[in-house]
């Protein structure tokens, strides 16, 4: 009886929260090819800044140059998947587009124009960046839930590859989705 009483405490507790290495572990059963893609590096952000709120990143490159990297990570909220789950999605979609804007604020890089969109589930904004007078690259930003995770997917194609975004992003973005759940 004493052990048992000792042991109700241990017992009470709540579950543990989703281990950190779930991003890590999820990303790397992605493919080496995807829709095109070739695969490169991962990033466990959850060891690099020691905070598992941060998640890990892979990139993917396709033949034309573009350039996606697909983001999972839980950000601190415990409320994903629950009845807030679109605002939460909304809100890290709006500070993911800040960023964007933040990194192209010089005068001869910024965002030109932008425009939503949706592929596989993901809410997107497509964006031109570029300076007034020089060559536009295209980009975009997705932003999803997998489970307990944001599954954020940003993708660039070089100015030189007009159309290479329009042409990639949707099937990548299928094939990403398909394989994460």
């Amino acid at each position: 009886m004493t052990i048992m009483l000792l042991a109700m405490p241990a017992l009470a507790q709540k579950p543990a929260q989703q281990p950190t290495t779930a991003p890590l572990a999820m990303l790397a059963a992605l493919p080496p090819g995807l829709a095109g893609f070739e695969r490169g590096s991962t990033t466990d952000y959850a060891v690099m800044a020691r905070d598992p709120r941060l998640g890990a990143s892979v990139s993917y490159r396709s033949t034309r140059g573009v350039l996606a990297t697909v983001y999972l990570y839980d950000g601190g909220q415990r409320q994903i998947g629950g009845s807030n789950t679109a605002a939460l999605v909304d809100m890290q979609l709006r500070a993911g587009l800040n960023d964007i804007a933040r990194i192209h604020a010089a005068p001869q890089m910024r965002i030109l124009a932008q425009r939503p969109a949706s592929h596989a589930g993901l809410r997107c904004i497509l964006l031109d960046i570029g300076a007034d007078d020089g060559p536009l690259t295209e980009s975009a930003i997705c932003l999803g839930t997998i489970g307990a995770l944001f599954l954020k997917l940003r993708v660039t194609a070089p100015p030189a590859a007009a159309g290479a975004l329009e042409a990639g992003l949707p099937p990548f973005a299928k094939g990403l989705v398909v394989r994460l759940r």
